[in-house]
């Protein structure tokens, strides 16, 4: 095993798969028509989303990791 985790690429795209569906949920829940302002707090929320998603992913693929290993009980 060279690296623990999730490789940098595959970050990327869970990121950002995951930042434009959070995009488009939010637009669509976001009362029409909506300002600058309405845009940006759409932004920021799906950027918080898309790095959870990124942090539970690779979380995930740490705990498979070393359980692999065995630094980690198979639970």
């Amino acid at each position: 095993m060279k690296s623990l985790g999730i490789a940098f690429d595959n970050l990327e795209s869970i990121g950002f798969v995951e930042y434009q569906h959070a995009n488009l949920d939010l637009e669509e829940k976001t009362p029409t028509p909506f300002d600058v302002t309405d845009s940006h707090e759409i932004a920021h929320e799906a950027i918080i989303r898309a790095v959870a998603k990124m942090i539970e992913a690779n979380n995930a693929e740490l705990l498979k990791q070393l359980k692999s290993v065995g630094i980690l009980p198979d639970q």
